[in-house]
């Protein structure tokens, strides 16, 4: 059903479809918006929060557009196809493909999140025969803490900064981790001040009807016990010259892996508030779905197909495969 070139060239020979491709193809699935998951395919299939999300982040035509909501079945070519929550971001996306001739079924992920989320449509599940699934934190080290745990750390970080007398500045990319931070801080009652890439997506998920609160720009006056949200690139920017003395904290799940948090060695703080499902959830999740065959992309593919083969599932990394 799935023809593997390799692990960024994933395409679905009977229906013509590419998976997450970087680069524009005739027809192809988008899981959600994120520019390493999207490229601008003459006809795109993702959901309609992603498609609202894709023209407003990359000017994208609504004719170039083929929504289809969670778990409404759509028959194209002798398949049936189905989107189902991927808890990764607002509008992410997994796609269940069932082939109506031998009912063998595939289920690409995408990126994913088990966790619960504020922003994100909690994940759904279904049993296929092809798992297709992304290993970003596919080594045991990654378990995160607690989504309660993750915001206790980031209100203390914010409160200690306001305390210090410094302005606390959260980093995070504008899509995604923002918002999940937008909502935690209003919800602790502390006024947050958005970057205008944060505030752009922000706004849209507000249009989406994600519950988020009221916010600054952060090129206005800012309020007292305010807190500014910001992608990691603009620090490099003027925005913070006229803020007086601030700290920085990194919200990253890459917080809990030392050699790789050495990168951020000009933050203060690292959060691991991630939007990536961690190990244990990774393992969770194959055992839920109960594949015949499971491929791997995206992070520690080898390494994570390698612990599914002891746990006795038939595991290889996209990179190892030729087709199917």
């Amino acid at each position: 059903m799935l023809k593997i070139i390799d692990e960024h060239s994933l395409l679905i020979p009977d229906l013509e479809l590419w998976l997450d491709h970087r680069s524009a193809k005739p027809y192809g699935f988008v899981s959600h918006a994120h520019a390493d998951h999207f490229a601008r395919h003459q006809r795109i299939l993702c959901s309609p929060e992603t498609g609202a999300i894709l023209k407003k982040r990359y000017k994208v035509p609504k004719s170039h557009l083929q929504t289809l909501n969670y778990h409404t079945p759509f028959i194209y070519k002798d398949h049936i196809l189905e989107l189902l929550p991927a808890g990764h971001i607002t509008g992410s996306a997994m796609l269940h493909v069932t082939r109506k001739s031998d009912h063998t079924s595939l289920l690409f992920t995408g990126d994913f999140k088990t966790r619960p989320s504020h922003t994100a449509q909690p994940i759904a599940y279904k049993q296929a025969d092809h798992l297709v699934m992304e290993s970003t934190f596919g080594k045991p080290h990654y378990a995160m803490p607690s989504s309660e745990a993750a915001c206790s750390q980031l209100v203390e970080f914010v409160d200690q900064s306001l305390r210090d007398g410094c302005t606390p500045v959260l980093l995070a990319y504008s899509l995604g981790k923002a918002q999940e931070a937008h909502y935690l801080l209003g919800q602790n009652h502390i006024a947050p001040v958005l970057h205008p890439s944060v505030a752009s997506m922000s706004t849209e998920c507000i249009r989406l009807r994600i519950k988020l609160p009221d916010f600054y720009y952060l090129d206005e006056l800012c309020p007292e016990r305010h807190c500014i949200i910001m992608p990691p690139g603009a620090m490099k920017s003027n925005y913070l010259s006229s803020v007086g003395p601030y700290k920085t904290a990194m919200l990253t799940g890459w917080s809990l892996d030392h050699p790789r948090a050495s990168r951020y060695r000009d933050v203060n703080t690292l959060i691991p508030l991630s939007d990536h499902a961690d190990y244990p959830s990774l393992i969770a999740f194959v055992e839920t779905i109960a594949p015949k065959k499971i491929t791997t992309i995206h992070g520690f593919t080898h390494a994570f197909a390698a612990d599914l083969r002891e746990l006795g599932f038939d595991a290889r990394a996209a990179e190892k495969e030729a087709s199917n």
